[in-house]
């Protein structure tokens, strides 16, 4: 499968998705996975978590087919690990991304000159795999609503402290200033807890892409310097994408991650250029794994760092 239609296969699957009910429609089911296994798929033989535009591939696997685990595997790790992926089942198509150096015309490697691939890789739920040992699956205890609050506030602390982010609460909406980089709550103005919640996550989302962060915005500004509105609606998919991350790990069911209005109007170029919302995925993933201090996260976008 060439590149321009292995990601049109993934993005159309995804955004299908999304219309039919938002990212919030994923978040119960997505949080009810997490309760019995970790909050974001992994891979069981490595333990490594995938990231990307694979973190939805996989929440959408096994949403359709109905698992309560969030590890995965290869054919062949599950074969390593004395399993056998039983007769009819399907994998779910992932995608990895690399570089390569190019060579000049003598043969010799030009360092200064790279080129990205893209190649599917395919994962089976260890649901799916017979004579290996799957995680036990705990009866863990919901957090309460304030314990999940506690939790999203205790990420916006952080960045107060490391990174001097404003926070405030007071007015009628909630959004992050770029100018000043701070984070403003109104107060009394939500139906749940939980959507309190989710919408600080959502703007605390917007928060990493200052450079004293991810860097996300510079990145978005030169991509989208002749588009304003592209630039907008772009930053909005990432910040859902990365807040519907942070709601899965914390618990947090909230009706706040529908931004359709934003959203819907940058469907149309995402379905004209697939990469988009592979990008928006990756960037998405790189800001929730810089808040939940997973890995060092860089301020350059590459292909490296779109799929895992």
């Amino acid at each position: 499968m060439s590149m321009s239609k292995l990601q049109q296969a993934v993005t159309d699957r995804i955004i299908s998705r999304i219309e039919e009910g938002g990212l919030s429609a994923w978040i119960k089911p997505w949080v009810d996975i997490a309760n019995a296994d970790r909050a974001m798929p992994y891979n069981l033989k490595t333990g490594d978590e995938y990231k990307g535009i694979n973190i939805f591939v996989l929440l959408v696997g096994a949403m359709e087919n109905g698992y309560s685990h969030n590890s995965w595997l290869t054919f062949d790790q599950a074969v390593s690990l004395g399993g056998s992926v039983r007769k009819g089942e399907k994998s779910q198509h992932c995608i990895r991304y690399g570089v390569y150096d190019k060579k000049s015309k003598d043969g010799s490697k030009d360092d200064d000159k790279k080129s990205a691939f893209i190649k599917p890789f395919y994962l089976f739920n260890v649901e799916q795999i017979d004579g290996i040992e799957v995680p036990a699956i705990i009866a863990k205890t919901p957090k309460s609503v304030s314990e999940r609050i506690k939790d999203i506030e205790a990420l916006v602390q952080t960045e107060c402290d490391l990174t001097n982010l404003g926070f405030g609460i007071g007015g009628n909406r909630a959004y992050y200033h770029r100018g000043i980089d701070s984070i403003k709550m109104p107060e009394g103005e939500f139906v749940t807890d939980d959507d309190y919640a989710a919408t600080l996550a959502h703007e605390l989302t917007h928060a990493t892409g200052h450079s004293k962060r991810t860097g996300r915005r510079a990145i978005l500004e030169d991509k989208f310097k002749d588009d304003a509105k592209a630039l907008y609606a772009f930053e909005e998919l990432c910040a859902e994408m990365g807040a519907a991350m942070i709601c899965a790990e914390y618990g947090i069911v909230g009706d706040h991650l529908q931004h359709e209005s934003y959203i819907d109007s940058w469907f149309n170029a995402l379905k004209r250029d697939p990469s988009m919302l592979l990008s928006a995925a990756s960037h998405a993933s790189k800001a929730h794994r810089y808040l939940m201090r997973k890995d060092d996260v860089v301020a350059v976008e590459s292909p490296l760092d779109i799929a895992a």
